[in-house]
C-alpha cells in the first residue's frame, strides 16, 4: 500500500476562530478627550522647558536685561511638569520687575552659571 492510498481525498475544513465577545472587549473609534488633553498640555509644557533652557545659554547680561534670572530659570525647570513653567516664570518675572529689573536675591548675585 501506497502513502496516497491511505490519504483521506476530502478536503480539510479550515479551522474555526470563536468571534470575539464584543460586550467585553471594547475598542472606541477615538482615545478618551480626557486622555488628549493631557497629551496635549505635556507635550506643550515640555516644549515651554525646552524654549527656557535654551534661555540658560545666554549670559547673565542678556537675561537681566529680558527679566530673568539664572537661579529663577533653573528653579522653574525643576518643577514637576503638570505646573506651567512659563506662568512660574512670568511670576517670577513680575516680582523682578518690581525690584527694578535685576534679580538681587543673595544666591543670583555674582552667580556665574
Amino acid at each position: 500500500m501506497s502513502d496516497r492510498n491511505t490519504h483521506n481525498s476530502t478536503p480539510r475544513k479550515p479551522p474555526v476562530f470563536d468571534t470575539p465577545n464584543f460586550h467585553k472587549l471594547y475598542m472606541p473609534a477615538m482615545p478618551p478627550l480626557g486622555l488628549i488633553r493631557v497629551l496635549r498640555r505635556l507635550f506643550r509644557e515640555l516644549a515651554q522647558r525646552r524654549r527656557l533652557r535654551q534661555l540658560l545659554t545666554c549670559d547673565d547680561a542678556q537675561l537681566d536685561d529680558l527679566g530673568y534670572c539664572r537661579h529663577e530659570l533653573r528653579r522653574v525647570l525643576r518643577l514637576p511638569l503638570n505646573t506651567d513653567a512659563l506662568a512660574a516664570i512670568n511670576r517670577v518675572g513680575n516680582r523682578l520687575d518690581s525690584r527694578h529689573g535685576s534679580c538681587a536675591d543673595r544666591q543670583c548675585r555674582g552667580h556665574a552659571g
